[in-house]
């Protein structure tokens, strides 16, 4: 498996043009293995082990529309009914800063935590939400001061 692993590695480096921006790597289809890389507007990592109901990883560092500067990166087990998590900043842009982490077990079914932060002109929100069951859903954090 390293052999073929290591095959499709160079292959792949080998045939993509010079001066491409992604790379996309799919072994067995929609549930197999994939991995693809984006470097066209910042860099964007992903994963994926079984589609989407497997494992699944992500990772972003870039600009972000509103000028700053962000990263985020999210995990998930079992689709969107699984384990789920999801993390993410920014710095500059309209606000200081933002932060915000979510993560949700079960699905909007399940248990579901939102918590961010914001920190800008207007003075800095701290926002918490939480829920459980099928038509709680947690608040809104990190709202911005006008």
């Amino acid at each position: 498996m390293k052999k073929i692993t290591s095959s499709l590695l160079l292959s792949a480096s080998l045939f993509m043009p010079i001066g491409a921006h992604a790379l996309d790597i799919n072994v067995g289809g929609d549930s197999g293995v994939s991995v693809s890389v984006d470097a066209s507007d910042g860099l964007d990592a992903g994963a994926s082990v079984g589609g989407r109901d497997g494992v699944n990883a992500g990772a972003s560092v870039g600009g972000r529309s509103s000028g700053g500067l962000g990263a985020d990166v999210s995990a998930s087990v079992g689709g969107s009914d699984g384990v789920n998590a999801d993390v993410g900043a920014t710095v500059g842009g309209r606000d200081v800063a933002n932060a915000n982490a979510r993560a949700s077990v079960g699905g909007s079914s399940g248990l579901n935590a939102n918590v961010g932060l914001n920190a800008g002109t207007g003075g800095v929100n701290l926002g918490v939400g939480l829920g459980l069951g099928g038509t709680t859903t947690p608040g809104t954090p990190g709202v911005n001061n006008p």
